[in-house]
C-alpha cells in the first residue's frame, strides 16, 4: 500500500509539473529551435528529437544521417496541419511531431483529477472517515484498521 501511495504521489507531482512546464515550453518553442540527437556513424541506428515550432518530434533513422523527409517535419507547416500530429518517413527513417498543446492537456487532465482526489481524502480525514474507501470510523479506535477495506491509520500518507 505505502508503495502504491509513494507511485501516486510521483505521478501527482509529475503531472502537475508538466501541466506548468509544458505552456512554458511551447512559448519558448515558438521563437527558438532545439535539436538533439544521439551520436551515429554511418550504417547505425540514430534517434533525434527536436522542439520548435509549437511542437515536439522524434526520430530514428538507420543510416546515421537525418533525411530531408524528417528535417520538413521540423520546419512549421501550414494551418491546420500545424494543429495535428505529424508523421514523416522514408526507406530508412520515421519522423513524428505532436504538438505540444496535446501533452499540455493531458497533463492537465490528470492535475486536475489527481488534486480532486486528494482534496476528498483530505476532506475524508477531516471528518474522521477513511481515507481510502469514505467509512466513518466514529466509535473505532484510533490505531484500528478500517473494517471495510483493512486500511491502518498508520499505513495512510499526508500527502
Amino acid at each position: 500500500m505505502k508503495k502504491r501511495g509513494l507511485l501516486k504521489s510521483i505521478a501527482r507531482w509529475t503531472a502537475w509539473v508538466l501541466a506548468v512546464l509544458l505552456p512554458a515550453m511551447w512559448v519558448v518553442s515558438l521563437w527558438a529551435s532545439a535539436f538533439v540527437s544521439t551520436p551515429g556513424g554511418s550504417k547505425t541506428i540514430q534517434a533525434s528529437s527536436i522542439l520548435g515550432g509549437g511542437a515536439l518530434g522524434f526520430g530514428v533513422t538507420l543510416d546515421g544521417d537525418w533525411p530531408k523527409s524528417f528535417l520538413t517535419v521540423a520546419e512549421r507547416p501550414a494551418l491546420p496541419r500545424q494543429w495535428l500530429p505529424h508523421v514523416a518517413h522514408s526507406k530508412r527513417a520515421v519522423g513524428v511531431t505532436v504538438p505540444l498543446w496535446m501533452p499540455w492537456l493531458v497533463a492537465l487532465g490528470f492535475s486536475v483529477w489527481f488534486y480532486r482526489d486528494h482534496q476528498r481524502q483530505k476532506q475524508r480525514r477531516l471528518l474522521g472517515c477513511c481515507p481510502a474507501c469514505g467509512y466513518d470510523r466514529s466509535g473505532l479506535a484510533s490505531a484500528a484498521p478500517c473494517p471495510e477495506c483493512g486500511l491502518s491509520p498508520s499505513t495512510t500518507t499526508s500527502t
